[in-house]
């Protein structure tokens, strides 16, 4: 068994109050409880990367924001998007890895580099600026998809909160069939396995806060002695998404970063033909990235390329009015940790088709609130076009599926439990033994 970063700590089980219809219990350190720390470090992903994890972790920030912590952001700012500040082994011997910093919105965002990133799993050492960052904090906070945005924390032996939104095999395994054979062939045999070790040990080694029933289970299934609660969602600012505003018929959308092979974006498309093709003029907002060369030539090959609009990013004032005015929203993804979007959608009255891919089973009840169907072509032709062509269904899916939101998804739901849940972290005092050596 892995060791516990907890291990010798006094734990004592306490409750957070009702939330999310039922209540939600957390392991409390009793003997360390922080009542005055306040500098927090906080893992994430780059800004840049999916709309799920940004919209998780401007939230983390706003609350940490108003609780009035001091939070310094940290990730490791992937080859692809910042070359100069990392080493490729074809660099090794004329530069060495760099840190950049840089403020966004008055918080200290730390983008680092590191050695060999053509080996992913060498991107989440703890190396000397992660512990530079980590040995200058009191408390260690985690938001990501999966858990090795907390690996510099389990190696440093420093207790943490991770809120995690998806294990990592299933989100990465459809990217990694369209790696070249040679990277294919050394992810098989070094990099997954040494990530999926790191993903067990990031797992057993900190208090673990996953986003659905899904990631719960999956987690558990991976790291059957961590300490994982029971889940709390991303919520839903419901001050800002609400319904409102005219329906556009016939309208379809889909936000995300739909050029990942894992969000299913060509049989969403095909999709689309097919309702087209049954004379229903069928419209695919589709927002959240910017098309790949791929995507693009999928459109043409459709036939769809007055029938697609979008195709890029999008404000979030456009995002409320598309939301707003969508017939439904279409969640067509092969494995999917929550989907922000979807619930984002719901909130403003948009009901959901969704295919059974995770997280999205949570909120997306089947005939209360939208639709969960098998992945094939003529289920979700049907089901969309079940919701096109009646007004009243579509308006009593609609108003359920606003309704939950409101229910269970706001953050005066969400926020009790994550603020308790970060209240128990504890002190930033070193474990017995020495922490993992730093990588150079």
């Amino acid at each position: 068994m892995q060791h516990n970063a907890l291990e010798g700590t006094k734990l004592t089980l306490i409750e957070l109050g009702p939330s999310l219809d039922r209540r939600f219990r957390l392991l409390l350190y009793s003997d360390r409880i922080v009542t005055d720390a306040k500098a927090v470090l906080l893992s994430t992903l780059p800004i840049e990367y999916g709309k799920g994890v940004a919209t998780h972790t401007r939230y983390v920030l706003d609350v940490l924001r108003r609780e009035g912590y001091r939070t310094t952001v940290a990730y490791y700012q992937p080859y692809s998007m910042a070359p100069s500040l990392s080493v490729p082994s074809w660099r090794l011997g004329t530069r060495t890895a760099s840190t950049r910093i840089r403020t966004v919105e008055g918080i200290a965002v730390h983008e680092i580099g590191c050695w060999l990133p053509e080996l992913e799993f060498t991107n989440y050492y703890l190396t000397r600026p992660w512990k530079d960052l980590i040995d200058s904090h009191d408390l260690l906070l985690a938001v990501s998809g999966n858990a090795l945005a907390a690996m510099p924390f389990a190696l440093s032996r420093r207790p943490y909160l991770a809120w995690l939104g998806t294990p990592f095999t299933p989100d990465r395994q459809e990217r990694v069939k369209r790696f070249p054979i040679v990277r294919k062939i050394v992810d098989q045999t070094i990099n997954s396995r040494i990530c999926l070790h790191y993903e067990r040990l990031a797992l057993n080694q900190g208090l673990i806060l996953p986003t659905t029933r899904y990631v719960a289970r999956a987690f558990r299934d991976i790291a059957p002695q961590a300490c994982i609660l029971d889940p709390i969602p991303v919520p839903v600012d419901t001050t800002f998404f609400s319904p409102g505003g005219e329906l556009e018929a016939y309208s379809i959308t889909f936000v995300g970063k739909y050029n990942d092979p894992r969000k299913n974006i060509a049989f969403l498309l095909d999709v689309v033909r097919n309702c087209r093709d049954r004379g229903v003029p069928s419209k695919l907002h589709l927002f959240g990235d910017e098309p790949s060369v791929a995507v693009r030539r999928e459109i043409q090959r459709l036939g769809l390329e007055g029938a697609v609009c979008g195709l890029r990013n999008i404000s979030r004032e456009e995002l409320r009015q598309i939301y707003r005015s969508s017939t439904v929203f279409v969640i067509p993804s092969l494995q999917e940790g929550l989907c922000v979007a979807g619930l984002e959608a719901m909130a403003c009255g948009c009901p959901v088709v969704t295919s059974s891919c995770g997280g999205p089973e949570d909120y997306v009840l089947d005939g209360v609130t939208g639709r969960v169907v098998p992945l094939e072509k003529e289920a979700f032709t049907e089901a969309i076009l079940n919701i096109f062509q009646s007004n009243d269904e579509r308006s009593r899916l609609s108003r359920a599926a606003a309704s939950m939101v409101q229910r269970r998804f706001t953050r005066e739901v969400i926020e009790p439990a994550f603020r308790s849940a970060l209240g128990a972290l504890p002190r930033s005092v070193p474990l017995k033994g020495p922490s993992a050596p730093y990588e150079q």
